[in-house]
């Protein structure tokens, strides 16, 4: 059984109706309520579908299952709702399931990366990210090296790379900063930089 935070319900969310079995399977032993729900994204309001699904839904988990190939859909749902998100890749679904219940709000690792460069790609036009204001003005040097390479999209083992330090060094830091700035992922510590250097202007 997997453990899982005390709500009422777990609410499954895919663009892939083939998936249900699989994930009724999955959530056999699970105490709270599981509901599925099919977004089909042909749909003509797919918008005030998902309003109206999320205000049904709005004592539950929400777990979205989407093909990496809709990525596009990341950004539209982490805008609606705190939620979980993850592939709907039939050989990995049990073990990202049980990250989506643990860990929630969950995002995979498959959409982080493409997450942070669309969120990179919007920033263009700003200039590298100051540190002088709060709560960043706390930082080490190794810290801010990592935050600012989180900012320009770079990948962990890239920074490790750049910073001539080890991937579990760079990762401890990211724990640090990550708790430091009251976040659960680094998408979130990129928005903060973003939040913060846009205030100070």
């Amino acid at each position: 059984m997997i453990v899982s935070p005390i709500v009422p319900r777990i609410a499954v969310i895919t663009t892939h109706r083939s998936l249900s079995p699989a994930i009724k399977r999955h959530f056999k032993k699970t105490p709270q309520t599981i509901t599925i729900h099919y977004l089909n994204l042909k749909w003509k309001h797919v918008a005030s579908f998902i309003d109206d699904l999320l205000e049904e839904l709005n004592d539950s988990m929400i777990i979205w299952a989407i093909d990496p190939e809709e990525r596009a859909l990341v950004n539209s749902i982490l805008t609606y709702h705190e939620a979980s998100v993850i592939p709907s890749i039939k050989e990995t679904l049990g073990e990202e399931l049980n990250k989506a219940v643990t860990y929630h709000p969950y995002l995979a690792l498959t959409f982080q990366e493409l997450v942070l460069k669309e969120v990179q790609k919007g920033e263009e036009n700003e200039e590298a990210p100051s540190f002088t204001q709060e709560p960043f003005s706390t930082f080490n040097q190794t810290e801010k090296d990592i935050v600012h390479y989180l900012f320009n999209g770079y990948k962990t083992e890239e920074i490790a790379n750049k910073a001539c330090i080890s991937v579990h060094t760079v990762n401890n830091n990211i724990s640090r900063i990550k708790k430091k700035l009251r976040v659960k992922n680094k998408i979130e510590i990129v928005k903060r930089v973003i939040e913060v250097n846009r205030a100070s202007v």
